[in-house]
């Protein structure tokens, strides 16, 4: 089921218009790790939860529970979904009681879309998981690379480029409601890094169509760059050839004092494709910052949830659903998307007139 409503919301051109309801209810949280790892009244938190797809947020709790780290909630949350996602969360704030500080985040639950059907109406217990904002990435990448070769102005010789055409991304992460994505490739040897460029930004798109080239300069043995030395270069004339690396790294152009923010990265060897010409799509990886969090779920905390996530064509015609009005509203809604409503009134009329006549 989830495979057919991923094919139709990928395809633009499906026949069949998918409505997806999420209804959330968030009612408590406990044992939340104290504040400053005190014990006392100074360490009870100021709570609230943000509701996220993917990282955009979409709502928050309405009030913020003081000194407790047992805060209880009781709120619902009900509203359509009008794009694919990956992931629900639900990320735990710390409200700080500084004017000029930022509120902490605590931790947060995470829930695939694909899982959402094994807490379909169940209320249950998540733990709380850590967050770290560099492994929160989504989206794919989709590069052209090849080994190019340019003459030197004044001299009668080639110096071999690594030319990387980035050509497009798709389904990139929001940052506070905006995506204004742009790329950076760089090229390592080692640990160290030998050059780096980038694209332009392009605004308010978690599609970007970026189709640019950057040229990055290969180091070759010895000093004879002719025709054959660079033909023989995705063999054994690169310098330290298995130590040359590209890092392409997608990042959101933010304002103001935050600056950029990590979207997601790839890194390639030169070792491992094929230089005369390589296209392939990369899915986006975290960032490996060597950083380990020890806490555990358990340390962190729970809460407790109800989900309610429908999206198929058995919720819309009701057959999975006790309320056959929670059936109704999406489906009216997909006969006036195609301007059948009239029609299946008069349908509907006539066959509830039938059976009194």
């Amino acid at each position: 089921m989830m495979d057919n409503l991923d094919n139709c919301l990928d395809n633009n051109d499906c026949d069949v218009r998918i409505e997806q309801q999420l209804r959330i209810k968030i009612g408590e949280a406990k044992n939340l790790m104290p504040r400053n790892g005190s014990n006392g009244s100074s360490g009870l938190r100021d709570c609230y939860c943000v509701i996220s797809l993917d990282r955009e947020q979409i709502y928050r709790t309405c009030s913020t529970v003081e000194r407790t780290n047992n805060p209880f909630f009781g709120e619902e949350f009900q509203f359509e979904i009008p794009r694919r996602f990956r992931n629900l969360a639900i990320y735990l704030y710390d409200r700080e009681r500084s004017v000029n500080n930022k509120d902490k985040v605590m931790g947060k639950v995470s829930i695939k879309r694909d899982d959402l059907s094994k807490y379909h109406n169940k209320e249950s217990w998540f733990p709380i998981i850590p967050v770290d904002p560099d492994s929160e990435v989504q989206g794919k990448i989709h590069l052209d690379i090849k080994l190019d070769q340019c003459f030197k102005p004044g001299a009668h010789q080639t110096q071999p480029k690594v030319a990387v055409r980035v050509i497009d991304c798709n389904d990139l992460g929001v940052i506070n409601g905006c995506c204004d994505p742009y790329v950076i490739v760089s090229l390592y040897n080692g640990p160290i890094r030998q050059e780096a460029k980038r694209t332009k930004i392009k605004k308010k798109t978690v599609n970007p169509h970026f189709d640019e080239i950057l040229y990055f300069d290969i180091p070759i043995r010895g000093q004879n760059h002719d025709r054959n030395s660079v033909r023989s270069l995705n063999n054994v004339n690169i310098i330290n050839n298995n130590s040359l690396e590209l890092r392409i790294s997608v990042m959101h152009d933010g304002n103001g004092m935050f600056g950029s923010a990590f979207l997601g990265e790839v890194k390639i060897p030169l070792n491992d494709i094929d230089l005369s010409g390589h296209n392939a799509w990369y899915l986006l990886q975290p960032r490996d910052t060597g950083r380990t969090d020890d806490r555990t779920a358990t340390e962190l905390g729970s809460l407790r949830l109800k989900i309610h996530y429908t999206s198929s064509t058995a919720y819309i015609l009701g057959e999975l659903v006790s309320n056959k009005v929670d059936a109704a509203q999406p489906l009216v809604k997909i006969f006036m998307h195609y301007k059948k409503i009239i029609p299946l009134i008069k349908v509907l009329a006539e066959a509830e007139i039938s059976k009194v006549t």
